[in-house]
């Protein structure tokens, strides 16, 4: 199990962020997400103690042999094909890595665990070799207070779109926040695409996982 590997070094902050740039840290850091740092073979370069804790009770997510996995044969189909995805592809010179998000399952009286992965932009890392891509665990909190302010630093999103994002996040239907806003449906359908685009996720519930993993207190306080 990658334990023993990520428990023999301290999480080091890397010489490069991924996109956002080098607040990205802190804002995860106050967000209280685990942060999975994953080299261009997929394994596991370091971990923080959240998401340590989080891998050791293998309840949804395991770093066995070194490489991170889920527990269910289900999930792990699926988040092998995202890591496929974001992590690069010496194989395939036109491949562009791309974030994603998936959710994975857990036992009965654990909340749903929420990944999402973000290449690394350029080359970081240091004596452990070259970190590729991040990822984000949170728990899923049932209650949440939204920072928008957090949204937008974390996901690189306009003003607009961080407010959308942040009542979406909050339970809020997008007609109903035409009507507390003021801007159209419509308009706010065009946001919505762009921040689809922009975060790397399809769908309004990946949006929302997104938005939580980043913008609250994953112990769910608020």
């Amino acid at each position: 199990m990658q334990s023993d590997h990520a428990d023999s070094m301290p999480p080091r902050k890397p010489r490069s962020e991924p996109q956002r740039g080098a607040t990205l840290t802190a804002l995860l850091d106050k967000a209280r997400c685990g942060v999975i740092q994953l080299d261009s073979s997929g394994r596991i370069v370091t971990a923080n103690e959240r998401a340590m804790i989080t891998l050791q009770a293998q309840k949804g997510i395991s770093g066995e042999g070194g490489y991170l996995s889920a527990v269910r044969r289900a999930d792990d189909d699926a988040l092998q094909a995202l890591l496929a995805r974001a992590l690069p592809d010496e194989g395939d010179q036109g491949h562009v890595p791309r974030r994603g998000s998936i959710t994975v399952s857990r036992p009965r009286g654990h909340p749903c665990l929420f990944l999402h992965v973000i290449p690394v932009s350029g080359p970081a890392g240091g004596d452990t070799g070259d970190v590729a891509a991040y990822v984000l665990a949170v728990e899923l909190p049932r209650r949440a207070r939204v920072d928008a302010n957090l949204v937008a630093g974390a996901l690189g999103l306009s003003p607009a779109e961080a407010r959308l994002a942040a009542m979406l996040a909050q339970g809020h239907k997008l007609r109903e926040i035409a009507a507390l806003t003021g801007p159209s449906y419509g308009t706010l359908r065009w946001h919505l695409q762009n921040i689809f685009a922009k975060c790397g996720v399809s769908n309004q519930m990946d949006l929302v996982h997104l938005v939580l993993s980043v913008s609250v207190d994953a112990g769910g306080r608020g």
